[in-house]
């Protein structure tokens, strides 16, 4: 004969306890299941989240150039008088970019580093006392001496998508109020600042105005220089050429161009 258990004790998986832990422990595995579940969602928004914070721009240059605009806006001034014209020529400088990041590379600020900032000489006579100057995006106060920084005029926001090519052009020159009526020449380096806090140079650039001498002035593809001017000229190929010397200097088309007419003074 059998023995029976003790009275209140039943036997194996089927007793009370038994069951009731089964159940809790099957209880607690569906609450760590459904948890992680939970947190996929977020796990997936916040692996969202670092793979965007990592996606970058990454920029280069991939063509400089600098000349003539004929786009400037500026003033016309007399002794007696003043008014707003337009299509005046200046400076520019041409850039176009490569965006080769995984993300946008968004451009929000400029710079503009000047080496050198100078009036060539003129010795002939100018013609009146009416004046015409124009404004640039990034103009250089004359009376200040290099080397300094000076950053736009206006707030910057230039976006480069990913794997896009771009270009911008970026008007320079000297201070509408402080510039005198012979040509401007200037060394500059421009920087470009991300949003992401990485700069981009550009430069050193050579650059020039025409001014308002009506015995020196740019021509074409060339520079008119009168006889009454002659005898300033020795001192201005000298200047050119020190800068034309400048190790991986780019020279604006008239810039290269002044080079080319100051020859014979040199």
């Amino acid at each position: 004969q059998g023995t029976n258990p003790p009275v209140g004790q039943a036997d194996g998986w089927r007793a009370p306890s038994t069951v009731i832990s089964l159940a809790a422990a099957a209880i607690s595995l569906a609450a760590l299941v459904l948890s992680i579940i939970a947190l996929v969602p977020a796990f997936d928004s916040a692996e969202t989240a670092k793979t965007e914070s990592e996606r970058r721009g990454l920029l280069e240059v991939t063509a400089v150039s600098a000349g003539f605009t004929d786009k400037l806006d500026g003033v016309e001034k007399s002794t007696d008088s003043e008014k707003k014209v337009t299509g005046l020529s200046g400076p520019a400088v041409d850039i176009s970019v490569r965006n080769r990041g995984s993300g946008s590379a968004i451009i929000t600020k400029v710079t503009v580093s000047v080496a050198r900032s100078e009036s060539l000489a003129t010795c002939g006579g100018t013609g009146g006392d009416l004046g015409i100057a124009a404004h640039y995006a990034v103009e250089i106060p004359m009376s200040k001496k290099p080397p300094f920084t000076k950053a736009t005029t206006e707030d910057v926001r230039f976006d480069v998508k990913s794997g896009e090519n771009d270009r911008f052009s970026l008007t320079i020159g000297p201070d509408s109020e402080e510039a005198g009526k012979a040509p401007w020449i200037g060394v500059v380096t421009i920087t470009l600042h991300d949003a992401d806090g990485s700069d981009l140079d550009i430069g050193p650039l050579a650059l020039v105005s025409e001014g308002e001498d009506e015995n020196f002035y740019p021509s074409g593809f060339s520079w008119k220089i009168s006889p009454a001017s002659s005898s300033c000229m020795p001192s201005n190929a000298r200047t050119v050429q020190e800068v034309m010397q400048i190790p991986g200097i780019t020279a604006s088309k008239e810039f290269a161009a002044l080079h080319r007419a100051l020859r014979p003074y040199r």
